[in-house]
């Protein structure tokens, strides 16, 4: 009778580590896919950055508002061996 108990329990033990091994799986899939979500959300932002969204780009818009929708220019950014904070 020991002998049968010994045997059920590995079989309980085999069926529990292929349950973990496949949680597991179902767990990596899902960080690989909400990190591909987040990847693609960066480029976007990247993209915004970049060009701008001339589509929301109002005259009657306040400032601010009108700025953040602008494309980047490197024309104004400042060298930063230039940039003197008048520490010595």
């Amino acid at each position: 009778m020991e002998a049968g108990v010994g045997k059920n329990v590995w079989i309980g033990l085999a069926i529990l580590i292929l349950f973990i091994t496949i949680l597991f799986g179902f767990a990596l899939r899902y960080i690989y896919n909400q990190k591909s979500i987040i990847d693609k959300l960066r480029d976007d932002e990247v993209k915004l950055f970049r060009e701008g969204n001339p589509e929301l780009l109002n005259e009657t818009e306040n400032a601010n508002r009108l700025a953040q929708n602008l494309p980047y220019d490197d024309n104004f950014e400042i060298d930063p061996l230039k940039l003197n904070i008048g520490m010595p």
